[in-house]
This record gives structure tokens, C-alpha cells and sequence, in this order.
């Protein structure tokens, strides 16, 4: 059997119903890799802490290409003779179509981070300071103002090749139609 983790709220987060949907997002990810979730008054193996904020956002601005007519076309007529008598020749050139000019889009751009802790509890008893085993921080940004809206992609993100190399940074991309 895999050892026992328990979910715990730092005080600031008991009774949050946020809380409690990102901890079973987390949950989730411990037990699909072997890890007992127990509840109540069990001692566990290990105790499992989450941190999550999102910014105020930040405005950006970029342009984009507006498509348009670039030329009207038209018809030109040459006239001229053969002898004594009128020559018409008439040439048309079609209407163009491209880039006419650039408009500025303006959006907000949202920074959102998780941090994971898991401590040995037995460990920390034991030896009377947190005995932390596994550390993380997902960071993610963009134009979604709503954290719960992100939050499976960021969880999935941060369990991507868990438990991977120690300190190091890595980058991964977790579409968010990917964790429906």
C-alpha cells in the first residue's frame, strides 16, 4: 500500500470552499500516483499544504493588421487609328485586397501561481522542525481573470513528470481544454 498523505488548510483557508476544490485537484494527482488520502483524526505519512493567488493583471497592447481594398481597379481605353479609322482597345485591372493599416488590441494579461508543500510527517515529529519532502510552484499567465478557470491546467502542470528533478525549473504547457 502507498503511503497516507492528508490535505491540511493553512488557518486562513479552513472552511474555503476554494480551498477544498483545489486541494481535491490535488488530491486527485497524489492518488492516481499511488498515494492514500486519509481524513479525520489518522496520522498520515505525509501532510500536503497549498498556496494559490492570482494578480491584478496587467494591460497590454499589440496591433493587428486590419484587411482591406488597397486598389479600385479600373478600365483604361487607349484609342487610336488604323488609317482613318478608330482603334478602341480597353484594359482592366482587378481590385486589390491587403494589409491598409494596423489596430491596437488592448488586453489584460493575469499572473497565477500554486505552491505545494509536502511534509514527512513522522519526520517532522520526530524531529521537532517541518521535515519538507516535496516542494512545487506552478506559475501560469494569461488573459483569464478567473482562477478557478486555470487552476486544473496549473495543478496538471505542476504533477507533469512527478516527482521530477530536484530544483529545477522547468517550463510545460497544459492546454485548458486539456483538464475538462
Amino acid at each position: 500500500m502507498g503511503k497516507t498523505f492528508q490535505m491540511l488548510p493553512y488557518s486562513n483557508q479552513e472552511g474555503s470552499l476554494e480551498w477544498q476544490t483545489y486541494s481535491d485537484l490535488v488530491a486527485r494527482q497524489l492518488t492516481s500516483r499511488g498515494l492514500v488520502r486519509v481524513e479525520g483524526d489518522v496520522v498520515p505519512d505525509l501532510a500536503v499544504f497549498i498556496a494559490y493567488a492570482i494578480d491584478r493583471g496587467r494591460t497590454t497592447v499589440s496591433s493587428v493588421p486590419m484587411y482591406g481594398q488597397t486598389s479600385s481597379g479600373g478600365t483604361s481605353t487607349t484609342t487610336g487609328y488604323v488609317g482613318t479609322r478608330p482603334v478602341y482597345a480597353s484594359t482592366y485591372t482587378p481590385l486589390t485586397y491587403g494589409v491598409t493599416g494596423y489596430a491596437p488590441v488592448e488586453s489584460t494579461v493575469y499572473g497565477r501561481a500554486m505552491k505545494i508543500g509536502i511534509v514527512d510527517v513522522r519526520a517532522t515529529l520526530a524531529q521537532n522542525k517541518t521535515v519538507t519532502v516535496y516542494e512545487a510552484t506552478a506559475t501560469s499567465s494569461g488573459e483569464s481573470g478567473t482562477l478557478n478557470a486555470v487552476m486544473p491546467a496549473i495543478v496538471e502542470g505542476a504533477f507533469k513528470d512527478w516527482p521530477s528533478q530536484s530544483g529545477a525549473t522547468r517550463t510545460v504547457s497544459v492546454p485548458l481544454s486539456a483538464t475538462k
